[in-house]
């Protein structure tokens, strides 16, 4: 068969297949889990805290002649699910491709680390000092049940700052390297959607 035989090439263009880089699904993977177990304990903690009757009496008693310790022990976990969403969301958008979750996923990152910052002032510039003032009244309301240990309360604290502040430095990381950039941008003019 002659080369002039041959039908004529198709009129429009095969792209190249696109690679991702592996980073984009397995952060995206590891956001989306991060951002479901957070939002689990976080949410968990928020909905004891605003409908078990006896803690908010014991939180009102305790605190009542500190207003700000109050608010950040509701404050606490009400950041922390908003952030778990945003995470969850953003990682979805990037296992999809679209250029909306690389961008939620950055800022997620940046959130992340000042929420965290905040976080650990908050816990030894207000939090621990009212709770070593507060401890003969924790032990007054609470009766034997007070006996707790400190040492596990901070190994949490810093399992979980250890943990967010890992995933956002992951997120700005990868997420702002060029071949990350490339991916998303090619998504973005291929489909015509501006982030």
């Amino acid at each position: 068969m002659a080369s002039s035989d041959l039908p004529p090439l198709l009129p429009y263009h095969t792209p190249e297949p696109r690679l991702r880089p592996l980073a984009i699904p397995v952060l995206g993977t590891l956001g989306l889990f991060f951002g479901l177990l957070r939002l689990m304990f976080a949410g968990t903690v928020l909905l004891f805290l605003l409908t078990n009757g006896d803690q908010k009496r014991f939180m009102a008693e305790l605190y009542r002649d500190d207003r700000l310790s109050l608010v950040l022990a509701y404050a606490r976990p009400v950041v922390f699910v908003a952030l778990s969403l945003f995470l969850v969301v953003g990682s979805v958008g990037a296992l999809r491709g679209r250029p909306r979750g690389r961008s939620a996923l950055l800022r997620f990152g940046v959130a992340e680390l000042i929420a965290q910052a905040g976080s650990i002032v908050a816990r030894y510039a207000v939090e621990r000092p009212t709770l070593a003032r507060l401890s003969g009244r924790i032990t007054e309301l609470l009766g034997p049940r007070a006996q707790t240990d400190p040492a596990a309360g901070e190994t949490a604290f810093w399992v979980e700052v250890g943990l967010g502040v890992g995933m956002a430095l992951l997120c700005l990381y990868h997420f702002r390297r060029a071949d990350v950039r490339r991916v998303f941008a090619a998504t973005q003019s291929a489909t015509g959607v501006t982030s």
